[in-house]
């Protein structure tokens, strides 16, 4: 009963990250013409980047937490 409790929730958690995850790369990753007034080294200041690279950290945590939470019930 818990067991496939778990594994629908972290299915379902997976399959969001991984839809969140595709959204963020197609729409919130910054284009080359937005950075060219930054110089290289400070780029990873711009603030589409600071956003785009913490949401694509949050997703990527929570992908792992949903592949965790899948071996787990696995041993229950």
């Amino acid at each position: 009963m818990i067991r496939d409790v778990i594994i629908i929730i972290s299915g379902l958690l997976f399959v969001v990250s991984l839809v969140a995850y595709i959204i963020i790369r197609a729409t919130m990753k910054p284009r080359v013409e937005d950075l060219d007034d930054y110089y290289y080294e400070f780029e990873d200041q711009h603030p589409k980047v600071v956003r785009y690279e913490s949401y694509k950290r949050v997703v990527i945590t929570l992908a792992a937490i949903a592949t965790l939470l899948l071996f787990v019930s696995m041993y229950l």
